[in-house]
């Protein structure tokens, strides 16, 4: 058994035990001809907390996961049929057309009182929504 780590640190004997149980598991995997195999690829799996149980992950963490959100261009033939009903339902709360303009994100079309945005610009309205309330002291 070894002994835990005390504010983070290993005491030495943990380490040593831990040294040797590491080049056992090596020195057991030599081949016959004295060569080691590839070490197995590492198996991510869920996050865990110290007791090995899942957690959940933190926003950075899922943000990372998710990789940089990327600001392409809508689509020049994709029809706009995204209102600020839907934006509002998706959000929880409700935005207003010149609110989303002043965030640099222009109307796609308007269909009578209606302002519509394409589907392909819900990830720019978030982005630039997060930006916004992320730059308010």
């Amino acid at each position: 058994m070894v002994a835990p780590a005390v504010d983070g640190v290993l005491n030495p004997s943990s380490v040593e035990t831990l040294a040797s149980a590491a080049c056992e598991g090596f020195d057991s995997r030599r081949q016959d001809d004295g060569s080691t195999p590839s070490p197995a690829p590492y198996d991510l799996g869920e996050p865990t907390n110290t007791t090995g149980e899942p957690r959940d992950q933190t926003p950075a963490e899922i943000r990372a996961a998710d990789g940089p959100e990327v600001d392409l261009p809508p689509a020049a033939d994709e029809a706009p049929t995204l209102k600020l009903g839907q934006i509002a339902d998706r959000l929880g709360f409700a935005l207003r057309g010149d609110f989303i303009s002043r965030l640099g994100i222009e109307p796609a079309g308007r269909d009578k009182a209606a302002v519509l945005y394409r589907e392909s610009q819900w990830p720019l309205i978030k982005s630039a929504l997060v930006k916004h309330i992320g730059s308010l002291a």
